[in-house]
């Protein structure tokens, strides 16, 4: 490179700098902070008329001093390069900013605050994020407290569940078959949906396993007759009860009557009535079945005695009262206090108690009792025998122990002396 160009190069840069130091570049932002904390940009657009001069060899635009060009630069002597460079190395860009062409192109002024107030904020930021930080612990804290809380619930509910579990254990569906007595029958009535009334819970099952249990007992399965639902209606008990049984018990006979499902009072008389499948408790004298009438015609038969199981009651319940899931409601009566001749009785409650449902083993309280009884557990004496009283013991206490859980009253009684052997 000559030194014209080096010297020329050398002015340029120079120029450059001024016009920055001046705050006016060929184009950009220029920023600046007063001391009240506003922060102010400014855009600027910069171009110079004489712009291609620079490219001339022969001149630097608007110098007062000489051109500087090859030639005078070779006729120059060593002094006067020396006297002269300095001179126009300075005097050329001042000529050359003197010669610009500058103007704004835009102005945006924010509030940003003043060095301390951005400390300040610095501080208040990071103030925040610790608390934030601190937060998020202590939140993941309580969440596993809670964790630890909720898994322990889930833990005692369990034992819980696994100690009421341990106290009503499930059915035996298979018990110990005795002898069979070819000359005993059975009329097993259970009804869980009605037509007219509300859903009794778990006639059906506690029907269905009863009759397992009856055949246990030594009644053939060809002697024992089930009805449910809808084949549970009037003139279908009717006519295994009115006829059936009549013509096939003899002088030996058991016969065994087991109902499942709702009673019902007359609101005149007090009499109590078994409800069937299409039973109203409007029009109870032509659609039920009134307790002594069973009664009577059990203890017509020609048989040595019948047992009636009868898990329902006669509280006077129904209608719009409101009663908890699984209970049968009905009316207090007063002649289901006594049963004829040769009929043995046990009923699941008092007369002005309810009889509730066991929900975990989807039974009534009364049957599941029953059934567990007759399995053995009712066995007192532990002589390989259970007799009625022995039953109602074992079945009283247990449902009356099972109520007072559910903070109400339920008794079942024996109407009979007890005395007779079930197996």
């Amino acid at each position: 490179m000559s030194r014209a160009s080096s010297a020329r190069a050398l002015a340029l840069a120079f120029a450059s700098g001024l016009l920055a130091a001046a705050g006016c570049t060929i184009s950009g932002p220029q920023t600046s902070l007063d001391h009240d904390g506003w922060k102010t940009t400014t855009t600027y657009q910069c171009d110079w008329k004489n712009d291609s001069a620079f490219l001339q060899p022969g001149r630097v635009p608007n110098s007062p001093f000489m051109p500087w060009t090859r030639e005078n630069w070779a006729s120059v002597n060593l002094i006067g390069v020396m006297l002269a460079m300095p001179v126009d190395l300075v005097a050329s860009p001042i000529a050359f900013l003197a010669d610009r062409n500058c103007w704004v192109t835009g102005t945006d002024r924010n509030y940003v605050g003043t060095p301390e107030s951005q400390r300040q904020a610095k501080l208040a930021q990071e103030k925040r994020e610790r608390d934030a930080q601190a937060a998020a612990q202590a939140a993941e804290r309580a969440d596993s407290a809670a964790q630890r809380k909720r898994d322990a619930d889930a833990a005692a509910a369990q034992a819980e569940a696994a100690k009421i579990a341990a106290l009503y254990p499930p059915l035996n569906e298979s018990p110990r078959p005795a002898a069979e007595r070819p000359d005993d029958y059975a009329l097993i009535v259970g009804i869980e949906g009605y037509r007219f009334v509300p859903k009794a819970d778990y006639g059906e099952n506690d029907a269905k396993l009863v009759k397992t249990y009856v055949e246990s007992l030594g009644v053939p399965p060809a002697n024992v007759i089930l009805l449910t639902g809808a084949d549970a209606s009037r003139a279908d008990i009717a006519k295994y009860l009115e006829e059936w049984l009549p013509g096939v018990v003899k002088s030996d006979s058991r016969v065994y009557f087991y109902y499942s499902g709702h009673g019902a009072p007359d609101p005149q008389t007090g009499a109590a009535y078994l409800v069937p499948y299409d039973g109203d408790p409007k029009f109870l004298k032509s659609t039920a079945f009134p307790l002594s009438k069973i009664y009577a015609d059990l203890s017509a038969l020609p048989d040595k005695e019948s047992v009636v199981m009868l898990d329902s009651c006669f509280s006077g319940a129904g209608g719009r009262s409101v009663l908890a899931p699984g209970v049968r409601p009905l009316v207090n009566v007063e002649d289901a206090a006594t049963a004829p001749d040769k009929v043995d009785v046990l009923t699941a409650s008092g007369a002005r108690e309810i009889a509730g449902g066991l929900d975990l083993r989807k039974h009534g309280l009364f049957t599941y009792f029953l059934l567990r009884g007759l399995s053995g557990e009712a066995d007192a004496r532990r002589d390989g025998h259970v007799t009625l009283g022995e039953l109602d013991d074992y079945v009283r206490a247990k449902v009356s122990e099972t109520a007072r859980r559910d903070n109400r009253d339920q008794n079942p009684r024996l109407l009979g002396d007890g005395s007779l052997k079930m197996y």
